[in-house]
Parts: structure tokens; sequence; C-alpha cells
């Protein structure tokens, strides 16, 4: 049994469970202004992406809010 552990083609729990409460805790600290928040980028190529676009979104919103 434990090979097929090894062997299964679903990543763990952390594996999308730590960037997702990454990207959660940064997003609470963009709606309280805070714009220079960066996620790491760093799991599967979806949350990758995924957090790209989110620190894309912050360094827009933190430019424009210095308008």
């Amino acid at each position: 049994y434990p090979a097929k552990l090894i062997f299964s083609p679903l990543p763990p729990g952390d594996f999308f469970l730590r960037p997702l409460n990454s990207l959660v805790n940064a997003t609470k600290k963009i709606a309280e202004g805070d714009f220079d928040i960066q996620v790491e980028t760093k799991g599967s190529r979806e949350i990758n992406r995924l957090a790209e676009s989110f620190n894309d979104m912050a360094v827009y919103l933190g430019k424009q809010s210095k308008r």
C-alpha cells in the first residue's frame, strides 16, 4: 500500500492548501490597502498562474491608488 501513495496522481493537500491560504491572507491585506503584498509563486502550474495574476493585480492597484 505505501507504494500506491508514492505513485498517486494527486498531490498532497498541502501542495494546494498552502498557496491558497497564502492568497487568502494576501487578499485580506489588499482589502486593507496594503498593495505592496506579493505572494510566492510556487506550486502547480495553475497555482503559479493564479499567484502571478494576483501579484500583477496588486502592483496595478498600488499604482492606481497613488494617482
